[in-house]
Order: structure tokens, then C-alpha cells, then sequence
């Protein structure tokens, strides 16, 4: 099996797994439980607080670190607090994940209004949003992820929050930057210093297990709908998974504690793999959108073969990789086939599937994929 799958899941590190089933033995008692071992657990979660703080440089004094359960469940939090501001209006583009924009319908029915800008092949349009917050003073929540999900272009998020700010101090600028933690593309400090108040993350996507996410928020932001217990400072109310944590702050380590190296395997792989498709007539890259694009995001059309077509054969060759068409996902369905959104046509947005690159992978599984593509053209 050649697995280009890593922008949906990466495989957990078997270190991570490891120190996963030691934390669940030695740390088992709710961590918020009064008594004495209760209390070791408490101790124990908040010193991976730290740590993960101190890997990826992020400052305590201007951000807390929640844990959630996921990417998802942080989207879900940072949209849906606006119904605690009855009049507030919301901006996202038209590309965001689908938790953003079915929460976004959510606000919606609730009465509240939501802007959207365009993505012109992936890039959120800067101009525009400028132009609605301009025209919508009320707006008071901005949500815009930085690496696309689909093709893996990137958005000046840095440049659009300080755009955001400038336009009214009290809005409120979130980022889905699920994509962007394992290559180094998301900087805390320059996030911090733009005026990006919250930002997103997901374990399963850095060689963590599934199961628990990061809320990275600025302090003192309006409270969430969240209900129950009161953790994570009522942020997000649930019992700590304390193993799920411990994993993905050693997940976290094992990536930046080598990162150049990891940086350079995932590049070279791409960039491979890129030089290689160029010399196939049938495939494109769309990588045409005039910006920066993640390394670890390759979004391929086939002129021949629709997207469930062309992933289904790859599939039975060995391939592991992931349809960006609506068919075949009822989030998609409800949101609209994201790259028709980014003013692809009709044919390119069927037929397109998506390569992600994970530092695991190999050269020869490029060569080797490269092969695959280049039988189903000869057979199609």
C-alpha cells in the first residue's frame, strides 16, 4: 500500500502510541477529581499544556491552549459564540471546512448574517474582505483557514487580520490551520503579533491518535456554548483525555524536535512528484492560482476519468488517496464542490483527486505511483 492520504489522517508515530497506554495506567483518574490522585492527573495535563506551548512557541500570557476534541469541535466553538452576541455578523470564504460552513448555516438560522468572499483558485480574496467589513460594521467574527484543505494554497491570514483589525479593533479573526502545523507554516509569533485571536488543530493530522484537537485562543475572548463540567475554563466542558494529550504532545515533539528534516523529506517527496506529473499529458496539478502552496497538499485532475473513477482504480492499484468531488461525501453535497467554489469549471472540479504527502513517504513511492497514474492512462 502507498499511502497519500496525510492531509485526511497520518499515522500515528508508535512512540506516541506508547506513551498514549503509559499516561492511561499511571494518570487514569479524572484530572478533575479533588482527591489526591485526582489532583496527579491535573498536574500531569497541565504540564503538557506547557510543554506543547514551549514546542511550538506559543505565549501563555496571550494565548490559552484548550484542548478539544478535535479541529471540528474548535470551529464549532469559535463560529457558534457568536450567538452569545445577538447582533454580531460573521465573514468566511467560500472555501472554509465544512464545520465552518454548516455552522455558518446554523447562524444563519438563528438570524444572524454571514458574508462570504470568493477563492479564486483557493486564495480567499484579501480585496473583498477588506471591501464587506468596509460595508458590514457589525461583522464581529472573521473565519478564514490559511492552507486550503483541497488544494493546499495558502492565505496571508497574518496580512488579513491586521486588515481585520485595522477595519475594527473588535472583531474577532479565527483560522482552521489544520493544515499548516506539521510543515511550519502556521508562526504563533506572527500570529499573535497580526491579531489572529484563535486558531485550530487536530491530533490525527500530526501522528497523534485520534480523539483530541487544540483550541489555540487569545485570553479574555467571549465565552463559548460549551456545557457541562466546566473544563478547559468552560471553554470546552468534557474529562481531559489525558492519554489522547500526552500522545499528541509527543507526536508534536517528535515532528519539531527534527523539523528541518521533516520540512525537507515532505518538499523533496512533493516536490518529486510534481517534476514527475509534469510529464504525464492526461494529469494536471492545479497549481495555478498564482500564490503559495503547501508542499504536502498536491490537488491532481485527470482529463479523462472522474474523480471516484480515477481515486476507485487507484485504489485497487494500491494508491491510497483522497476525491475532492461532491459526489461522494454528504458534507460536500451540502456545501457545494469546493473547487467548482474556487471558479474551477465544471469538468476539472469532477475530475480531480487529492495527493497529500507525509514525511514517511518515499521517493520510490512516488516513481511507483507515477507508474499507476501512467497505466490507468494507457488503459482509459
Amino acid at each position: 500500500m502507498i499511502y497519500f492520504d496525510n492531509a485526511d489522517t497520518t499515522k500515528p508515530f508508535a512512540e506516541s502510541l506508547d506513551a498514549f497506554r503509559r499516561a492511561e495506567e499511571e494518570f487514569f483518574p479524572n484530572p478533575s477529581s479533588l482527591h489526591a490522585i485526582g489532583k496527579f492527573s491535573r498536574r500531569f495535563v497541565e504540564s503538557q499544556r506547557q510543554r506543547i506551548a514551549e514546542i511550538l512557541n506559543i505565549d501563555l500570557g496571550y494565548y490559552d491552549i484548550v484542548f478539544t476534541a478535535n479541529a471540528t469541535q474548535g470551529n464549532e466553538i469559535r463560529l457558534q459564540s457568536v450567538l452569545k452576541r445577538p447582533s454580531a455578523e460573521v465573514l468566511t470564504s467560500l472555501c472554509e471546512h465544512s464545520s465552518v460552513g454548516e455552522n455558518s448555516t446554523i447562524l444563519k438560522s438563528q438570524g444572524h448574517n454571514v458574508f462570504q468572499i470568493g477563492c479564486p483558485k483557493g486564495f480567499a480574496d484579501t480585496e473583498a474582505m477588506s471591501q464587506k467589513l468596509k460595508d458590514n460594521p457589525k461583522i464581529g467574527l472573521v473565519s478564514v483557514m490559511q492552507t486550503n484543505n483541497v488544494t493546499g494554497s495558502i492565505n496571508d491570514v497574518y496580512e488579513m487580520a491586521q486588515r481585520a483589525k485595522r477595519a475594527n479593533g473588535g472583531i474577532v479573526f479565527h483560522s482552521d490551520c489544520v493544515q499548516s502545523l506539521n510543515l511550519g507554516i502556521i508562526d504563533f509569533e506572527m500570529a499573535r503579533k497580526s491579531g489572529i485571536d484563535a486558531m485550530t488543530f487536530s491530533s490525527h493530522k500530526s501522528h497523534a491518535p485520534k480523539g483530541v484537537g487544540l483550541l489555540v485562543i487569545r485570553k479574555g475572548l467571549n465565552p463559548s456554548l460549551s456545557s457541562g463540567g466546566g473544563q478547559e475554563k468552560g471553554i470546552r466542558a468534557g474529562t481531559e483525555p489525558v492519554g489522547l494529550i500526552v500522545a499528541y504532545a509527543d507526536a508534536l515533539e517528535r515532528i519539531f524536535s527534527s523539523h528541518d528534516e521533516y520540512v525537507k523529506r515532505v518538499s523533496s517527496v512533493s516536490g518529486l512528484f510534481l517534476k514527475l506529473l509534469s510529464e504525464l499529458p492526461s494529469y494536471d496539478a492545479l497549481r495555478n492560482g498564482g500564490g503559495r502552496y503547501s508542499d504536502g497538499i498536491v490537488a491532481v485532475c485527470s482529463r479523462k476519468l472522474p474523480s471516484e473513477v480515477l481515486q476507485r482504480v487507484l485504489s485497487d492499484e494500491g494508491v491510497m488517496v483522497s476525491v475532492t468531488s461532491a459526489c461522494s461525501s454528504n458534507a460536500l453535497k451540502k456545501n457545494g464542490n469546493k473547487l467548482a467554489l474556487m471558479g474551477y469549471d465544471s469538468k476539472t472540479a469532477g475530475n480531480t483527486v487529492r495527493f497529500s504527502f507525509g514525511y514517511e513517504n518515499t521517493d520510490d513511492e512516488v516513481r511507483s505511483a507515477i507508474g499507476v497514474l501512467k497505466k490507468i492512462d494507457l488503459e482509459y
